[in-house]
């Protein structure tokens, strides 16, 4: 009789999740996708920080650089603290304002529409198959709020007591599901519209 030999390799078992830009595996655990660099969002609720800046909006998780999105001639450069780069352009005619994300091969990620009198007002986010996934309301005072096709909230955002030229967010469990880069430059495009024009024209 043959005796096999026990061994004494350890397997370590890991748990994967899919990455919401790319869609591919991503083990748990990772700050940003290892296939396309998006910063993943792990915790739930989250709440983080819009600054605006000369020309640039940043934010931030505390001390944590999230994203940035820098003022061009066509529009905004938006970059994630994973080294994802896309572009925020904006498209006007006589009725309203829409604004398109791309990624460096133009590729469309998503398409906010103006449905409000201005596009600080409300917003209308359709994905790369142009269906609607989430509509983006100003409420109050500076405040605005995200709302999923399907009815849940997604972020609740509002100015800050301690300085009028940062936006505090809460991101809430579904929020932080969904991709940080069409939740940060819709944030954009409606602060934008309120401080100035989209682009220079």
């Amino acid at each position: 009789m043959i005796r096999l030999k026990l061994s004494r390799i350890r397997v370590e078992l890991f748990h994967v999740t899919s990455c919401p830009a790319c869609a591919l595996p991503t083990p748990d655990g990772n700050s940003n996708c290892p296939f396309c660099g998006t910063l993943l969002m792990r915790e739930a609720p989250c709440l983080v920080h819009l600054v605006d800046g000369d020309d640039r909006f940043d934010l931030w998780n505390g001390s944590r650089h999230m994203a940035s999105a820098e003022h061009s001639l066509d529009g905004w450069r938006v970059r994630t603290v994973g080294g994802g780069k896309f572009n925020l352009e904006a498209r006007r005619d006589e009725r309203r304002t829409d604004m398109t994300l791309s990624d460096p091969d133009h590729n469309i990620v998503a398409t906010m529409v103006q449905v409000g009198a201005t596009m600080a007002s409300s917003i209308i986010v359709c994905n790369a198959e142009e269906r609607p996934c989430m509509i983006v309301r100003a409420d109050g005072l500076g405040g605005m709020n995200a709302i999923a096709a399907n009815g849940n909230v997604l972020l609740y955002a509002g100015r800050s007591r301690s300085c009028s030229k940062t936006l505090d967010v809460l991101l809430t469990d579904l929020g932080c599901h969904r991709p940080l880069v069409v939740l940060f430059s819709l944030i954009v495009a409606l602060e934008a519209e309120k401080v100035g024009p989209l682009y220079s024209s």
